[in-house]
């Protein structure tokens, strides 16, 4: 278990889990941006934690991958929408 000091960003894990999930789907990130209107340095910047992203993206995003909008926010990726 991580300490508070060294526990990701809540921007960091979402980074980390829509790269997850977008790779466990067989997407690149320009194929990602496309099925969700947005453009590929978009994503590229959302998964290196470079964008402090909308409710909306974030509702976007998560009902493409038909996942609860915290699941997003996952500590363990592999187990994005497996609950």
């Amino acid at each position: 278990m991580r300490t508070r000091a060294n526990k990701r960003s809540a921007r960091e894990q979402l980074g980390e889990n829509v790269r997850a999930r977008r790779e466990e789907h067989g997407l690149s990130q320009e194929a990602l941006a496309e099925q969700l209107g947005f453009h590929r340095t978009y994503i590229s910047q959302l998964e290196r934690s470079k964008l402090n992203v909308t409710l909306d993206t974030l509702e976007r995003i998560a009902s493409y991958f038909q996942v609860p909008l915290q699941a997003l926010f996952d500590e363990h990726p592999a187990r994005l929408g497996r609950d």
